[in-house]
């Protein structure tokens, strides 16, 4: 059965290792998170942080992007390649290390461990896109794991201090709403060496140097280190329409329908999860309080989640904890169920119920098939069928354009700059355009990209301008 399951292990990482290199046209990829390695890797610095919408949300991870942005510069080789980045630091390098974490207690359950995490369902093709989620997730678990062995110690060593420094420095440093799973951790880890100020002291120095950098950047281009946390209270410089767009997304209310919703995104995110209810109770009646403490910081964590942002239920902010609940389940799955032959079968077939491999084999078949003899630009146009407007913008010279709403701008040309009023204070005049002074001020637009039927003149002169092409429902013009 061992040797089974290493194999199935096997077949299943490959697979989504191939299904990684599938074209996908994802909104927040291709509108922010590669275009701004896109940006950096062609020097222009100032203009990915104060231009690509959603830029200063990014962290860490969007500098790995710009590696394969070096080798090919920007476009579908350097796309998919990021794409490869994003499975290979979430799913791939995840399941991995909960192989090799409980591979010394059990290796069939190690083996079940990575299969599990493999095939998570809810919100699995997320670790496809090239986007910052799944690291954030793989964050959180080296972080759970690696306190699990340190916290029942009553004093750190140097290189131990260092390490729990960065690690709860990363999480934020890659995608802000990790601050919600450090917490927990930090705390405790406060609380059980007030004896020792200067361990606590360290491990928060050498936290807050790793978060440093975003910190500045955020403070130093809009004014609000945290952004898009705190929007309401530390607007800095964003506009308003920047301050209602985040807000909705960032800090909405909880209602008694968003929690239950979020709920069951927690636990069935995969149906083995189901299972950490069944540990967490045999480890209770057991009296093996030690073994609940992740669930425990695990639980802290998606209170304080829902306390903050419960109103949201989007399941990219439960991958950290879905990551964390695959561990906690298989370490402690042997102390639950019984040494039976039949067991790891019940789990691989719990497993693999919601893998959602059928999807995999589909997809990577219909690139094979569909996409094998076709061009780049015609495997582009098929994948994302907004790029066909760009071949309409002169790629010689600078120009502007003005967007209403997000525009696929990964593949525009590279002196073009896309500038929408919801990111962008210095557009917010364009959503009224009520003076002379604002129509003016519009005509520093060469193009204009748009979606919305809006009734000022600045959409009046847009819409007298020459149409150049529609697509959907979008149409682009040249506005001189």
């Amino acid at each position: 059965m061992k040797r089974s399951l290493f194999v199935i292990f096997g077949i299943i990482f490959l697979l989504k290792t191939l299904e990684s290199f599938v074209i996908y046209g994802h909104v927040d990829a291709i509108n922010y998170h590669i275009v701004i390695a896109k940006y950096l890797s062609n020097g222009l610095w100032t203009e990915a942080w104060t231009t690509i919408p959603g830029s200063l949300m990014s962290g860490f991870f969007e500098f790995l992007y710009v590696i394969p942005h070096y080798i090919f510069d920007y476009g579908l080789k350097a796309h998919v390649s990021s794409q490869f980045l994003h499975y290979f630091f979430s799913l791939g390098i995840g399941s991995i290390l909960v192989f090799n974490s409980i591979k010394n207690k059990d290796k069939v359950y190690a083996a079940l461990a990575g299969i599990s995490l493999l095939t998570i369902a809810k919100g699995s093709s997320f670790f496809l896109y090239a986007k910052n989620d799944g690291p954030l997730a793989l964050s959180i678990l080296l972080l759970y794991i690696f306190f699990e062995r340190v916290r029942v110690k009553d004093s750190l060593s140097k290189k131990e201090l260092i390490t729990l420094g960065f690690l709860l420095g990363l999480a934020p440093s890659i995608k802000g709403s990790g601050i919600l799973y450090i917490i927990p951790i930090a705390l405790t880890f406060t609380y059980l060496h007030l004896k020792k100020p200067l361990q606590v002291l360290s491990v928060a120095l050498i936290a807050l140097l790793t978060w440093g950098p975003i910190l500045f950047r955020n403070y130093y281009y809009i004014g609000n280190p945290l952004f898009p946390g705190l929007i309401e209270q530390i607007p800095g410089s964003a506009s308003q329409a920047m301050i209602d767009y985040y807000s909705h997304h960032m800090s909405s209310k909880p209602t008694f329908v968003s929690i239950m919703m979020n709920i069951k995104s927690l636990f069935l995110g995969k149906v083995v999860f189901l299972l950490s209810l069944v540990c967490f109770v045999k480890n209770i009646l057991d009296k093996r309080n030690d073994s609940n403490k992740v669930m425990y910081f695990l639980f802290s964590s998606f209170a304080i989640m829902m306390f903050l942002n419960g109103g949201v239920t989007a399941v990219r902010f439960l991958f950290p904890a879905y990551f964390v609940l695959v561990y906690y389940i298989f370490s402690n799955i042997s102390n639950v169920l019984p040494k039976k032959t039949y067991v790891p079968i019940i789990l691989l077939i719990l497993c693999l119920v919601d893998s959602k491999i059928d999807k995999s084999f589909s997809r990577i078949k219909k690139m094979t098939k569909n996409y094998i003899n076709l061009s780049e630009d015609e495997v582009i146009k098929k994948v994302i069928p907004l790029t066909a407007f760009w071949k309409h913008i002169d790629p010689s010279s600078k120009s502007l354009l003005y967007s209403d709403n997000l525009s696929q701008q990964y593949y525009a040309p590279l002196n073009m700059r896309v500038i929408q009023y919801q990111h962008n204070p210095a557009a917010y005049f364009t959503k009224s355009c009520s003076s002379d002074e604002n129509l003016e001020e519009f005509k520093m637009f060469k193009y204009a990209l748009i979606r919305a039927d809006i009734d000022n003149p600045c959409y009046s002169l847009i819409l007298n301008s020459q149409k150049l092409s529609t697509i959907n429902e979008y149409s682009l013009y040249k506005l001189r």
